[in-house]
């Protein structure tokens, strides 16, 4: 199919699914006469807002709240990505095209070509929360839902309706927003969107995403459960013929590589089966169904390592950190020991580093990795796996 059917068929498609909406049955303003406000923490941005009754111009982009400008000053963050607007018409005489009964409008992070870290980090983990744990506190059900995910212009600052972001289906992104959506609907914020020129209202509305609390197990895990539920992943036999370990070692394309990869996996051999695992070719749903093999997942900090969370739970990863890298390891760290038994390693040998001179942060740079310690972390992840294992089966 050609570029400009595919999108007119994915036009079409959303206007299929706003059209599918409730409507007023005649009615003209639906119940939008009253706005109230509600702020909390957020995860991004700084506040989550509920706003009742909220009137949503797709064609001029606007949302339309009852109530002075002052109302939202509880919710100044959520200000600076939506926008908004406060009587600024008449909201008992609104005409709803379409009524849901909740939305949550919230962004991606797509800076660079999007981040399959800051997917789980800043939107998957987040928004799990907002649809499966923190939304009952916070509203009873609705049975009709609907997810309008944006892309900002810069971070903080307005939402980018020409965004491509929302184009390829087969995207990691949208499959994993997809997945998370099901059974509600999907409208992301984009030019086809707008284009519709529709007035959707919402008897509540929620604005970026809840604080997450990443330090507990209890998050972490319904959130893995619950992905690998929806995927149908299955279990998978981890251990070789001879009844060896099976240890994933991540490959990398582009920076921050592993230089002697092959000579790692030759150094473990006697203890472990190890395979070189290139995740940048599978879907999703077939990385989170490979690491169900592994023992042990080990790799340098970056985005195949975030497959780590979906680990079996006696599982070991092992987070590897290039030379005074200026990175997010610690907020990798603290997943993966939320996740379960965890491993890290630091290059520590100036001359094993192998970086470009303009990369100041140090943030690109690719290792050869020390065999030695490498075979000595192996073994310790190895040996917590084993201990695990134990404590699991006694525990039966």
């Amino acid at each position: 199919m050609s570029p400009i059917l595919t999108h007119l068929a994915m036009f079409l498609s959303l206007i299929l699914a706003v059209s599918s909406a409730p409507v007023c049955s005649g009615k003209t303003n639906c119940g939008r006469s009253e706005s109230q406000i509600s702020s909390y923490p957020g995860h991004w941005p700084a506040n989550y807002c509920k706003i009742k009754n909220v009137v949503f111009s797709t064609g001029d982009r606007v949302l339309r709240v009852n109530g002075n400008p002052e109302d939202l000053d509880k919710c100044q963050k959520v200000k600076d990505v939506w926008k908004f607007e406060t009587n600024a018409q008449d909201m008992d005489n609104v005409v709803c095209d379409q009524v849901f009964t909740r939305g949550h409008f919230f962004t991606t992070y797509y800076f660079h070509g999007s981040n399959y870290f800051h997917l789980h980090y800043d939107t998957m983990l987040p928004l799990f929360m907002a649809l499966h744990q923190d939304i009952n506190k916070l509203s009873s059900g609705a049975k009709d839902v609907t997810l309008l995910p944006g892309i900002e212009m810069s971070r903080g600052e307005g939402i980018d309706w020409n965004t491509d972001a929302f184009d390829d289906q087969s995207s990691y992104w949208m499959q994993l927003l997809q997945m998370l959506s099901k059974p509600h609907r999907l409208l992301p914020l984009d030019r086809r969107l707008a284009g519709i020129n529709k007035t959707i209202c919402f008897d509540e509305a929620f604005f970026g995403t809840p604080k997450v609390d990443f330090s507990s197990p209890e998050v972490l895990h319904s959130y893995a459960d619950f992905v690998k539920k929806s995927f149908a992943i299955k279990p998978t036999k981890s251990a070789d013929k001879t009844g060896k370990p099976k240890i994933g070692l991540i490959h990398r394309d582009g920076r921050r590589k592993i230089l002697n990869e092959n000579e790692l996996a030759k150094s473990v051999s006697s203890i472990a089966s190890v395979e070189i695992v290139d995740f940048s070719h599978m879907s999703v749903k077939e990385q989170i169904q490979k690491v169900q093999q592994y023992n042990v997942l080990i790799g340098m900090n970056g985005a195949g390592l975030v497959n780590a969370l979906y680990l079996p739970k006696t599982s070991v990863a092992v987070q590897l950190v290039p030379y005074k890298a200026q990175l997010n390891v610690e907020e990798f760290a603290n997943l993966l020991k939320t996740r379960g038994p965890y491993l890290e390693w630091h290059n520590n040998h100036p001359e094993l580093d192998r970086r470009i001179p303009e990369d100041i942060f140090r943030n690109g740079a690719d290792t050869i990795v020390d065999v030695n310690e490498f075979s000595e972390i192996a073994n310790k992840a190895i040996q917590l796996y084993k201990e695990n294992q134990q404590k699991t089966s006694a525990a039966l």
